[in-house]
């Protein structure tokens, strides 16, 4: 047997059903608009950032340059290749040159740079010169020098600004690091 509800009784269900709908879009409405204000709270320091990082990044380069243009190569290499690089999970720009020894040691090489670099006030970073990678930086640059090939008679210098010691350097103030390329983004900076 069916039990009649009376229209006073549909009126309150009615109304309770009304009230509890609303109720639930008013919280997945808050919810949802909190989620977006996180969100943004993120992504706007990023897109802030981006933006100045791109508009620095023709500054990065010349100033890779003009350390490169100081720095001259020694006798008895002969220079095979020069390009500008920058990994897209990167923060900061490479200029690389490759060499061919062709007179000298790659031992004379180094010294060669080492003695360069120190009279020009730079510090040797090089943690283990074995690995036939090499490090120098005056803070604002760095410079790292890569033997390699057969019998170690190619390398690579490369040389690249440290991203927060330039004039032009984009602020980093309001950002969080590990929100840029979800956590995968290298800062690149000097010792």
């Amino acid at each position: 047997m069916l039990i009649r509800l009376t229209s006073m009784e549909q009126e309150i269900r009615l109304k309770f059903r009304k009230r509890l709908l609303t109720i639930i879009l008013i919280i997945l409405v808050t919810i949802i608009i909190g989620l977006c204000g996180w969100f943004l709270s993120i992504l706007i320091p990023i897109y802030i950032f981006d933006r100045a990082y791109s508009a620095a990044i023709p500054k990065y380069d010349a100033l890779n340059n003009a350390v490169f243009a100081e720095i001259p190569f020694p006798h008895g290499a002969r220079e095979i290749e020069r390009f500008q690089s920058a990994n897209p999970n990167n923060y900061g720009r490479y200029l690389y040159v490759d060499y061919v020894i062709e007179n000298n040691s790659p031992d004379e090489i180094v010294q060669y740079y080492r003695d360069l670099f120190l009279s020009k006030g730079w510090k040797d970073y090089t943690i283990n010169p074995s690995s036939n990678m090499f490090l120098f930086s005056d803070k604002r640059s760095c410079a790292d020098i890569h033997i390699y090939g057969d019998n170690r008679l190619k390398y690579t210098l490369s040389i690249y600004a440290d991203i927060w010691n330039q004039d032009f350097s984009p602020s980093k103030s309001n950002l969080d690091f590990n929100s840029l390329n979800f956590g995968y983004a290298n800062l690149i900076t000097c010792p």
